[in-house]
């Protein structure tokens, strides 16, 4: 006979907690208003514990199993405390119940946890509780992948929320985070002009186009120097724009070239960002956006015309072999 596995019934048998569950529950239920004794919880720990279907999951895909086991023991502590409800606060509760899982070192999974209930908050629109969620998760993952990803999430919930110089601040953490993270993602200098969007409409206008200015740099893209040559700059291209002519693609191109896309929406950024601070900066930028927008366009759809016309030649020439 060969044996396959062995099960061990090691709760209250091979090991024991600390201190005890029902003291555990009842001291942070404290937290949130519900007063319930520790032995009544213990108790009612044991019946519902033993009553609740078996923590397994058999046949379902890695990812799902922390979600699951989530709602097993969301299932679980709700009902232990089935006999003392209305509990109005459960919910920040059984959250809190994460930050437990660090006194056993199980700090992945208590980060995953954080980031199920952020999102969860999140989708709610809990904008300012998601934020506070994923600043807890970011303090428990080991990943800067994950870190830079969280904090982004952290960021847009900072922003949802109206606290735009706490979104910048996360947005440029999360941008340091990605630096040094070789996997594909949100890109630094994508993450840095978000912050810099933050920053102005915070009205920091210093911190603001001192980050646009570096996203700008990088790109290569011109920066009128002064007022007057931002002027200048808006007539020139504007005269561009009419000895052009005004007439836009009639076909949109099917594939835009990434940095091209990058350059397009930081300069979109950039006049929008300065339309109500610095009208003329503002324009010299939107000038430069509208005009990319239809030389580039063209020389695209030229491209991908080129490439259509050496796909059929070259088709035609199989069919005659």
């Amino acid at each position: 006979m060969t044996i396959k596995a062995v099960f061990f019934d090691a709760a209250g048998t091979l090991m024991r907690t600390r201190v005890r569950v029902g003291e555990t529950y009842a001291r942070i239920a404290a937290n949130h208003g519900k007063t319930v004794s520790p032995a009544d919880l213990t108790d009612r720990f044991r019946v519902c514990f033993a009553a609740a279907p078996r923590l397994a999951f058999p046949g379902v895909a890695e990812e799902s199993i922390c979600a699951l086991e989530r709602d097993w023991w969301k299932d679980l502590v709700s009902e232990i405390f089935q006999p003392w409800t209305p509990f109005e606060n459960f919910e920040d509760y059984f959250i809190e119940l994460f930050e437990h899982f660090l006194g056993a070192g199980i700090k992945d999974r208590a980060g995953e946890y954080a980031r199920r209930a952020a999102e969860q908050a999140d989708r709610a629109l809990a904008f300012e509780r998601a934020s506070e969620l994923y600043d807890k998760a970011v303090a428990l993952v080991a990943s800067e992948v994950d870190r830079s990803e969280l904090l982004v999430k952290a960021a847009a919930a900072l922003a949802n929320a109206g606290h735009a110089q706490r979104a910048a601040e996360q947005y440029l953490a999360a941008a340091t985070a990605a630096e040094s993270s070789s996997v594909v993602g949100t890109g630094p200098r994508q993450l840095r002009r978000l912050a810099a969007e933050q920053h102005l409409k915070n009205g920091d206008l210093g911190a603001g186009w001192e980050v646009m200015r570096q996203v700008l740099d990088e790109l290569g893209i011109p920066v009128p120097r002064s007022h007057w040559r931002a002027v200048v700059y808006s007539g020139w291209r504007r005269t561009l724009f009419l000895l052009r002519g005004a007439r836009s693609p009639e076909h949109q191109p099917k594939n835009v070239p990434p940095r091209l896309a990058e350059r397009l929406d930081v300069l979109w950024s950039v006049s929008t960002s300065f339309s109500m601070v610095n009208v003329i900066l503002s324009d010299a930028f939107r000038c430069m956006h509208l005009l990319d927008v239809l030389e580039r366009s063209v020389e695209v759809l030229d491209r991908e015309h080129e490439r259509g016309e050496t796909a059929e030649e070259e088709g035609v020439g199989a069919v005659t072999v």
